[in-house]
């Protein structure tokens, strides 16, 4: 399973982006990709994007967030390849980690 993590304001882990407010971002693993944005709003923040498959696989790709007010939000699988699923999520807490996946 391949996946990325990031964190709004620092690198979580090997292979993350790090995200402030505004930014966006564009992680890729073998099968999957994604792109989002992060805005911070009043209380919370905020995660716009998409997740896409990539790979005729059998595989579907999908993304996950957590955010530190204690929220969690996981997409729609997009899957067969070449399916793109779009997402609009926010929730409490200034920092968001997401992840993306393969599997």
């Amino acid at each position: 399973m391949g996946f990325v993590i990031l964190g709004v304001s620092a690198i979580v882990a090997p292979s993350a982006q790090a995200a402030a407010c505004g930014s966006s971002l564009a992680p890729t693993v073998t099968g999957g990709q994604a792109q989002w944005s992060v805005q911070c709003v009043s209380g919370g923040s905020r995660v716009v994007g998409s997740v896409t498959d990539t790979k005729a696989d059998g595989k579907c790709a999908y993304v996950s967030f957590s955010w530190s007010g204690g929220g969690s939000y996981t997409s729609a699988r997009a899957c067969p390849d070449g399916t793109t699923k779009s997402f609009d999520v926010t929730k409490a807490g200034k920092s968001v980690n997401g992840y993306l996946y393969v599997d």
